[in-house]
C-alpha cells in the first residue's frame, strides 16, 4: 500500500496529478484546433474569387438620366426605396455597399 502524506496516499494524488494534466493537455489541444480551424476559415474567405463587376461601357449619361427619370417618376420606385435610395421596411436601399 502506497504511503500517507499530508492524509492523502500518493496512489491518490498521483492520480489526482494525473488528471489535472490530462484535462490540461486536453484544454490545451482543444485551444489548438479552434485556432487552426478559425486561421481555415480566415484563408477560406480570402481565396474566394472577388465578384465580376459589371460593364459600365453601355452605360451613357443618357441612359442614367432615363433611369432617373422613371426611378422618380412613372415608375413611382422612390415612393418604396426613398428619395435618395436609402430603402425602408419594405424596399432596400439602392447605395452602393
Amino acid at each position: 500500500m502506497a504511503p500517507i502524506v499530508d492524509g492523502v496516499s500518493h496512489g491518490v494524488a498521483g492520480h489526482r496529478r494525473c488528471r489535472e494534466m490530462a484535462r490540461t493537455l486536453l484544454v490545451q489541444a482543444a485551444t489548438v484546433m479552434f485556432a487552426g480551424a478559425a486561421a481555415l476559415a480566415l484563408q477560406v474567405q480570402t481565396r474566394q474569387p472577388q465578384a465580376a463587376q459589371p460593364d459600365t461601357s453601355a452605360v451613357t449619361p443618357e441612359r442614367v438620366e432615363l433611369g432617373r427619370a422613371i426611378f422618380h417618376g412613372q415608375g413611382t420606385c422612390f415612393a418604396c426605396h426613398g428619395q435618395k435610395l436609402e430603402g425602408s421596411q419594405i424596399a432596400p436601399t439602392l447605395m452602393p455597399p
